[in-house]
């Protein structure tokens, strides 16, 4: 049963039947309360209201002001000390951020000096101190004879350095710079763009205990769908460049559990890294670009008497290479290394007094396959003592060249 709805004549008939309301007050007792209150405000008028209160029409204006003046305190400083970067957004609307605000966000977002990050903003060329050279894998096709001594292209893996640009505060821990290397567009795992892992490596860890390194996938339809010649680069470039940084294995983990399909691979849960080498050997392709490789991949002897070599014998050993070899050494031929003293974690170098390096260039390629050998060894400096560094303009005789040990 629904309830009905008063109508008007139901609330007219319902106010008929309520008691009348009346004042117990007179007309006059009410007439003379009225004017008995408002003589009292007559008397002591409201402290809001008074005559004498004067308008401040000038308390607006003069905290605007005070405002303005804090504002232009605050944002003057960047402007004076040049700590503030312009970056452009896709609408090329100019956007000028504080440089802290700017490196404090997106940690461990590395981006390759010079070039558009992936938000499509400019990354102007970082200061040197905030640029490092970091090793990275390359591939490139040479004339050689493979196992079975069949002659023709082959595919090779190495090592180049790329100036990579890093914020004043942001994370470049070991962890953060091979998950850069991972997941960069920039960087060659022999594999296709249509199949880059950028969008499927979700973390690095590093085991210190273990010597390993594990590689999370929360994503693996393009690492699961590796062509036999895609996954026979992709495993080579792992075993190089994990090599390098002397892990001795590497885990894949999908979700945080073992394994992840790798191509004709199968399931895989970790690789074994050939860590232990000795020396780097130089390949330059008919573009004139420069890749290291390193002694234990193309089969240089790095070992005597079941001993890894020495430093020293290890500069001996790069002097020469194997015949017929599509690498040759980073050495020029006009130097002799006569000597070699290590004190701590320092390597001074006495190269002959004849030897000549005709060229900048050829002295930066030394420099470079140097300290990635000594980064085998517990060397975090090497200085050359010799007449021919009297010729390059860059490094002083006995000046110290620091290692890049990650």
């Amino acid at each position: 049963m629904t309830k009905r709805l008063w109508d008007d004549q139901d609330v007219e008939n319902h106010l008929k039947q309520l008691p009348p309301i009346k004042d117990r007050q007179s007309k006059e007792e009410l007439f003379q309360a009225i004017e008995r209150k408002m003589q009292e405000r007559n008397e002591k008028p409201s402290p809001l209201y008074t005559k004498n209160k004067h308008k401040l029409t000038w308390l607006k204006p003069l905290m605007a002001s005070v405002a303005a003046v804090f504002l232009i305190v605050l944002i003057f400083p960047y402007f004076f000390n040049g700590d503030y970067e312009m970056s452009y957004n896709s609408d090329n609307n100019a956007d000028i951020s504080a440089g802290n605000d700017m490196n404090n966000s997106n940690d461990g977002d590395f981006n390759i000096a010079g070039t558009p990050s992936d938000d499509g903003g400019v990354d102007t060329e970082s200061d040197e101190e905030n640029t490092i050279l970091l090793p990275v894998p390359h591939f490139f096709e040479v004339l050689t004879v493979n196992e079975f001594g069949d002659e023709g292209l082959y595919t090779k893996s190495g090592i180049t350095s790329q100036p990579i640009s890093i914020g004043e505060n942001r994370d470049s821990s070991l962890e953060n710079l091979i998950y850069y290397t991972l997941t960069s567009d920039e960087v060659d795992w022999g594999i296709q763009d249509s199949r880059s892992l950028h969008n499927e490596i979700s973390s690095v860890n590093i085991d210190d205990r273990e010597n390993a390194v594990t590689i999370d996938f929360f994503n693996s339809i393009n690492i699961e769908r590796l062509s036999s010649n895609e996954a026979t680069s992709f495993y080579e470039a792992i075993l190089e460049y994990f090599g390098y940084f002397h892990f001795e294995k590497i885990r894949f983990t999908f979700n945080d559990e073992p394994g992840v399909l790798i191509g004709p691979f199968g399931f895989v849960e970790e690789w074994d890294i050939p860590y232990e080498n000795r020396g780097y050997y130089l390949h330059e392709d008919e573009e004139g670009n420069h890749y290291f490789v390193r002694g234990a991949y193309v089969g240089e002897r790095i070992m005597e008497n079941g001993e890894l070599l020495s430093f020293q014998e290890t500069l001996g050993e790069m002097l020469v290479v194997n015949e017929g070899a599509w690498y040759r050494s980073a050495i020029p031929e006009s130097i002799e290394i006569e000597d070699v003293v290590i004190e701590d974690i320092h390597a001074a170098i006495f190269v002959n007094d004849t030897g000549i390096i005709p060229t900048v260039e050829e002295f930066d390629l030394l420099v470079e396959a140097l300290t990635f050998t000594a980064n085998d060894f517990s060397i975090e400096y090497i200085s050359f003592i010799g007449n021919f560094i009297d010729e390059m303009s860059q490094v002083r005789q006995t000046e110290m060249i620091h290692v890049n040990d990650f």
